[in-house]
């Protein structure tokens, strides 16, 4: 099973950053408080994916747990 995990900035103090897999959903809730979660994705009554919003000073880190580049 693939996972799905992207990275985008919304202007110059800002990215977001969606995710499916659990394993990157429990390391930012285990060590990364401030990248703020804006959206819960459900599918069939079951969590399916988390969106978040991450300052841009803390992109270097972001690109670490979620394991991608930043969407141009």
């Amino acid at each position: 099973m693939s996972t799905v995990n992207e990275i985008w900035r919304i202007d110059s103090d800002w990215l977001m950053a969606y995710t499916e897999d659990r394993e990157t959903i429990r390391k930012i809730k285990r060590s990364y408080h401030d990248f703020i979660i804006v959206a819960n994705y459900y599918k069939s009554g079951r969590l399916a994916g988390l969106q978040y919003k991450i300052p841009s000073k803390r992109k270097r880190a972001a690109r670490y747990v979620f394991g991608v580049n930043v969407a141009r």
